[in-house]
């Protein structure tokens, strides 16, 4: 949930940040992988649930990015349509209304 804690810390002075923090993410993400791929891992008592895990969602159960996640993020506009949380004018991750822009950065004094 990068947005609204984002929101709140003056991402409006720095607009990379996000990227940055997904790219971050992302290569932390990388990271952690390649030691689930270390021959000694695999005389662990959890490499089976890695395996097990990989043979059920992938090689990356938790994609970051919006087009990675689109599915998901449909089915979640759907229920929360379905639930009377959103009017019926989102009806797909494109439609969603987006926030109020930043406000903009103040110089610091």
């Amino acid at each position: 949930m990068i947005g609204p804690p984002a929101r709140n810390c003056g991402v409006g002075a720095l607009p990379g940040t996000p990227p940055e923090l997904l790219d971050t993410f992302e290569a932390a993400k990388t990271l952690a992988w390649t030691y689930y791929d270390d021959s000694n891992f695999s005389l662990l008592v959890d490499a089976r649930n890695v395996e097990v895990q990989r043979a059920a969602f992938g090689d990356d159960p938790w994609p970051f990015g919006l087009a990675a996640n689109r599915r998901n993020l449909e089915q979640f506009i759907g229920y929360s349509h379905d639930q009377r949380l959103m009017d019926g004018t989102a009806q797909n991750v494109s439609s969603v209304p987006r926030p109020p822009p930043l406000p903009s950065a103040r110089s610091p004094r």
